[in-house]
């Protein structure tokens, strides 16, 4: 990954950069599959560097021709190697063909599915999963789930070649049985679903290898948006590419009052400790000045955990005023509770038009809005929203289980109705911001 914040692309928009560098950049198909083989038989390499034994397991269309790169590679090493076959050779088109017809000549035999066994994928030192490629977008055919079981039970290192085999490149989302990578190399682009949901559990690590494609193209794909509601722009963000790209140093000369105000609003009658670690979250990330707006049991437990809360018993919203007045930003929702306190607290932070960061209970009243005749209410300016994947689904009124089949799907939808910056949690989080 070269840049600090790499670009993440969509299956339409790495087949766009194909097309243009085949039409456009004159690099014929049956060359970026050579690229694609090279770049899989060096991360072999490099992983596994005692690697002498392998097993291609090809599917018959451009996955599989990776495939064969791969292991006519491996036989021109001295390599032990045998391809399994999934699917008739028939269907074999195109520059998968001309791979297989490459491989066949440089000595690479090839075992039908049917003739593959526990044994044959247990005798090596590394399998490469060459079966399905980024168009799937359901189930796998029973043959080929056949053959991703076998893989899965071998217990050897596997490399997958663009995505693991029955994983929705797309949504990161396994309809069926999927690949279990040790190493994912993917080719041309990260794709989103390699980074989101179930992904997490079947990729391993991820390499990505641009195939020597022009870095001009990579931008006009990125416009590429077939479908509002998926992808556009988006990026990898880590901690480190954040030092780097905007997290800037402080003043020497700063203080608390010049490090902002943050009041957090929760901590109801036995709901005390969600209140009180959010406080001591704002504390601990950087906040000058933090207040907690709680139910009177909560205050001596705050000042006796972190002294530097102020903690303020609050018994009703209009007795928010004057903290809301003091605060830059609002935290509500952590030990909120949905009774008659937290709702009217909750009222009263959004009418005061501070930006506000909306947790835990906060979500849950604001998705209490789809059960009226009301309208969601306007967040204020700048609203940061962060469900997990079941409170995502209340806010949407969906299933949880919809949510997670494509978590890029629901973030987007997330930011159409509630017009604000949405954390959709889990595992690999996604961030996404309304366009004002």
């Amino acid at each position: 990954m070269q840049s600090s914040t790499p670009a993440v692309y969509s299956v339409a928009q790495v087949r766009e950069l194909e097309r243009q560098a085949i039409a456009d950049h004159r690099l014929p198909g049956i060359l970026l599959m050579a690229r694609a083989g090279r770049a899989a038989f060096q991360t072999i390499k490099t992983h596994w560097p005692q690697c002498r034994r392998l097993v291609v397991v090809c599917g018959t269309g451009n996955n599989g021709g990776d495939g064969w790169v791969v292991a006519q590679l491996a036989v021109a090493a001295g390599w032990q190697v045998m391809t399994v076959l999934v699917g008739d050779e028939a269907r074999i088109k195109g520059e998968a063909r001309l791979a297989l017809a490459a491989a066949k000549r440089d000595g690479v035999t090839v075992m039908a599915s049917e003739a593959c066994t526990a044994a044959t994928l247990g005798s090596v030192d590394v399998i490469v999963d060459a079966l399905i490629g980024i168009g799937l977008t359901g189930a796998p055919r029973p043959e080929h789930t056949a053959m991703i079981g076998m893989m899965n039970r071998a217990q050897l290192p596997v490399l997958s070649l663009d995505v693991p085999s029955g994983l929705n490149a797309d949504t990161g989302h396994a309809a069926g049985s999927a690949v279990v990578a040790t190493v994912t190399q993917t080719f041309i682009a990260l794709k989103g679903g390699l980074l989101t949901g179930q992904a997490r559990a079947y990729c391993g690590d991820i390499h990505c290898a641009t195939l020597g494609l022009p870095a001009t193209l990579y931008q006009s794909a990125l416009q590429l948006d077939e479908d509002p509601a998926r992808f556009g722009s988006a990026h990898v963000l880590s901690l480190a590419s954040e030092k780097s790209d905007g997290l800037n140093a402080r003043s020497a000369t700063a203080h608390k009052g010049t490090a902002g105000h943050l009041l957090v609003i929760g901590g109801a009658d036995g709901l005390g400790g969600a209140g009180i670690l959010a406080a001591e979250a704002g504390l601990r990330t950087g906040a000058g000045l933090v207040s907690l707006a709680c139910h009177a049991h909560t205050v001596t437990a705050a000042l006796a955990r972190r002294p530097e809360i102020m903690a303020k018993s609050v018994a009703t919203g209009g007795a928010l005023a004057p903290l809301l007045a003091a605060a830059d930003v609002v935290a509500i929702g952590p030990g909120l509770g949905q009774q008659a306190w937290g709702q009217a607290c909750f009222r009263a932070a959004l009418d005061a038009g501070k930006p506000a960061v909306i947790d835990a209970d906060g979500l849950n009243l604001l998705a209490a809005y789809r059960h009226t005749e009301s309208p969601p209410p306007v967040l204020p300016t700048n609203s940061v929203i962060t469900p997990h994947p079941g409170e995502a689904a209340r806010l949407l009124g969906v299933a949880t289980a919809q949510v997670e089949q494509d978590r890029f799907a629901a973030v987007r939808a997330l930011v159409v109705r509630y017009r604000c910056t949405v954390v959709l949690k889990g595992a690999g989080t996604l961030i996404a911001s309304f366009r004002r």
